[in-house]
């Protein structure tokens, strides 16, 4: 099981949702079984939900609703806190419920915290402001009001910012930012520590783009996702991004690449590349995004690239692609025409060099299955053929 690239292993794990499922796969030997064993021990989650005082909480298999019982504490991965207020009243702190809720033994569980109500006070910041593993903060509320500025729900986002603790923010609440708070988000933006920011619209969107196209500074990559349909064209914003973090500078490694690609050697040396374009045009091997792609395959840093630019295909760009599918690290790469699936059975039938398993995917229909398509896929007789399915339309 040695064989099986690391990438295929987590995203099995990632998958493997049922209790059983991870009890079985710990018996396995060799990297996958290890990988398994530590995913089972140290993989919980408590959710606890905290209304008027009340106190809900369960222990679960992430991304599951499989309750858990007679968890030991020391095996808390995370644990998520809700807190919720129905009437009109700040609800009391009681400080051993938490003591007890937030127990993770000797090992220091992440903690979320969902904030589902504006009735806290001063009282409520500083007890929150006090937790230690307190790492991603999540804030739900109307997403058609400005956010208030002196309120409570700021000052708390405001607070942990300053405190650089977090890894993640859910900012779920106004649709309209008022200069105060977009400078707090690009200041968050900015720390190293951070890494993950998620929005549910798109008011913060351009005030965060055009900070990148003119910022100098790295915090490292981040990870902006944005929940709904962007009042922005697609493309635009797709264009966009490609110019000011590609066409700005070709110039070695220009910093913007780092920061809207998630590209840093230090943080993340193993990334993915998505190259989206029209497929009705010849790739521009002069052009930028041919260069990233190339200058990424030269380091050896991609796991998986989903090449959906150009219905043509010019030697440079061939080889280059076949370059990256024998290197050992490198697992799945997708296409979204046939245009390089002649050339790549070719040259595995006639290569030694074995990079491991390789999963391509074709997103038009195969006339045949020649006997190649079993390294193709990453199909072995001593792997689970199953695992691997023939992409067909």
């Amino acid at each position: 099981m040695n064989t099986v690239p690391l990438s295929f292993v987590e995203e099995i794990l990632w998958r493997a949702r049922s209790l059983e499922m991870s009890r079985r796969l710990k018996e396995l030997s060799g990297l996958f079984g290890n990988r398994a064993w530590n995913h089972f021990h140290h993989s919980h989650d408590k959710y606890i939900e905290i209304v008027e005082g009340a106190v809900r909480e369960k222990c679960c298999v992430p991304n599951s609703d499989r309750v858990l019982s007679d968890v030991d504490p020391f095996y808390m991965k995370s644990i998520v806190v809700g807190l919720r207020a129905n009437n009109n009243s700040v609800p009391e702190i009681d400080k051993a419920t938490f003591q007890r809720v937030l127990k993770t033994g000797n090992r220091q569980a992440v903690i979320e915290l969902q904030v589902r109500t504006s009735l806290i006070d001063q009282k409520w910041l500083e007890f929150v402001g006090s937790w230690k593993g307190l790492r991603v903060l999540e804030i739900v509320q109307s997403t058609f009001t400005q956010i208030d500025v002196e309120g409570p729900l700021f000052k708390l986002f405001s607070k942990l910012v300053d405190k650089k603790q977090l890894v993640k923010c859910k900012y779920q609440q106004g649709a309209f930012f008022p200069t105060k708070v977009v400078d707090k988000v690009l200041e968050l933006l900015s720390q190293e520590q951070f890494y993950e920011f998620v929005l549910t619209n798109d008011g913060l969107l351009q005030h965060i783009l055009e900070f990148w196209s003119r910022s100098t500074s790295s915090g490292g990559p981040k990870h902006v996702h944005f929940k709904y349909r962007c009042a922005w064209n697609r493309r635009e914003i797709s264009s966009f991004l490609l110019l000011k973090s590609v066409s700005c500078s070709l110039q070695e490694e220009p910093a913007m690449v780092k920061q809207l690609f998630g590209w840093n050697d230090d943080f993340c040396p193993e990334i993915v590349l998505e190259i989206v374009q029209s497929t009705f045009t010849q790739v521009n091997v002069e052009g930028p995004l041919f260069k990233l792609f190339s200058k990424l395959v030269d380091k050896k840093q991609l796991v998986k690239c989903r090449f959906q630019e150009g219905f043509f295909f010019p030697k440079k760009v061939v080889d280059k692609v076949l370059e990256l599918l024998s290197q050992e690290q490198f697992c799945e790469f997708v296409l979204t025409n046939d245009g390089l699936m002649v050339d790549i059975l070719e040259y595995w039938s006639r290569s030694a060099c074995n990079g491991g398993p390789k999963h391509v995917h074709f997103k038009y229909r195969l006339e045949e299955e020649p006997a190649m398509v079993k390294q193709l896929f990453g199909w072995k007789d001593a792997f689970r053929p199953e695992i691997y399915k023939i992409n067909k339309m």
